[in-house]
């Protein structure tokens, strides 16, 4: 927060009393504008009323104002008025956590950042947009101030586990393999909820030994016989949901390290295809979104657009579930490919009999 002293008042009505308009526009190019940024001479004449320390800063200690604060604070150096000629106010920060799930996490976090407390994840938007969207748009401002990393790690850390827990919540709905007392399909949920503390351990003992034998380049021993099939399945849910997201650096270096895996092992690849299958076109769809006896109306006929966007839009789980049940059929129909025997199918594949496949999944 800034606060122009009386003089450079004066000097900037004269300024502008006498200067041209092509003065003016030129000034307001230059500067990025009287509300961004300020020129040299403005910056000099300037008066600073308030600031944000931050402990720990790469600033020059002779150019950096706030670090006499902070030797104030801990009790290094009493703080006189002399030492800086300008009022400096600190704000201690609260005692209380603030979760990131309160709608104005980022506004209480960085209140540098949104000095007006508007503009968060919070603020009412005639057409909503998720966090992820929203920070995705601060990261590519030109004007950077997002783009420090005291804030692009809080923000990543925040985005990656929130797009866990609702991973883990998504896959705990999906039906597991196995029956509940009535016969039918209990979630994965119910059944990781029912293995028993020796399955536990048996998988992570088979887990732990698959590890060091990939970490020598070993074959990768079958799991044991008495291994519960629910409790390998809790371990793989685990590695699904905790991945990295997808376009980062690590989730990037991970899918060289599958393509290289797979050329050094099978040899160059002979065939390359994208699948994108369009979801606003899939009667599947709306079976997945609205169950079989709402979406059986659109049996015969697909509905109005407005319809289908709105679907999808409220539903977004509708169109993972219709990705991954074409996926499969790719794999098994177009590759032709076991993924339960991983050994390939006779007579189904489209190019042949395969050696092997490998695929990537974007966002």
């Amino acid at each position: 927060m800034f606060i122009m002293t009386d003089k450079d008042n004066e000097e900037t009505d004269a300024e502008l009393d006498e200067s041209s308009q092509e003065d003016t526009e030129e000034k307001e190019h230059t500067s990025g504008g009287t509300s961004l940024l300020r020129n040299n001479k403005e910056v000099e004449e300037i008066v600073i009323t308030a600031a944000t320390v931050t402990i720990g800063g790469d600033s020059p200690g002779e150019s950096n104002v706030h670090g006499k604060v902070v030797e104030a604070l801990s009790g290094n150096k009493v703080l006189s008025p002399s030492d800086t000629n300008s009022e400096i106010y600190v704000v201690r920060p609260e005692n209380t956590f603030v979760s990131d799930s309160n709608p104005n996490y980022i506004e209480i976090h960085f209140p540098d950042l949104l000095p007006f407390g508007r503009g968060g994840t919070g603020e009412t938007r005639r057409i909503k947009i998720s966090r992820k969207a929203l920070l995705a748009y601060m990261l590519n401002l030109s004007t950077r101030q997002f783009q420090e990393v005291d804030f692009v790690l809080p923000m990543y850390d925040m985005v990656t586990r929130q797009q866990v827990s609702t991973i883990g919540f998504v896959r705990s709905k999906i039906p597991s393999h196995r029956r509940g007392a009535d016969g039918s399909l209990s979630t994965k949920a119910e059944a990781f909820g029912q293995v028993s503390l020796e399955d536990m351990k048996k998988v992570c003992e088979h887990k732990i030994n698959c590890a060091k034998i990939a970490s020598k380049g070993g074959t990768l021993p079958p799991p044991p016989v008495s291994l519960d099939g629910v409790a390998a399945e809790f371990f793989n849910d685990i590695t699904v949901a905790t991945k990295q997201n997808q376009h980062s650096m690590a989730a990037a270096a991970e899918n060289r390290g599958g393509v290289y895996a797979a050329h050094n092992s099978l040899g160059k690849a002979h065939i390359w295809f994208t699948f994108c299958p369009d979801d606003t076109k899939s009667f599947k769809i709306l079976w997945y979104a609205l169950g079989p006896d709402q979406s059986a109306i659109y049996k015969d006929q697909i509905p109005d657009g407005t319809i289908r966007f709105e679907t999808l839009a409220n539903h977004p789980v509708a169109g993972a579930l219709n990705f991954e049940r074409c996926l499969k059929l790719a794999i098994e129909y177009l590759i032709g490919w076991d993924r339960a025997a991983n050994a390939p199918l006779k007579n189904r594949g489209v190019f042949g009999t395969p050696s092997g496949y490998l695929h990537i999944v974007e966002d």
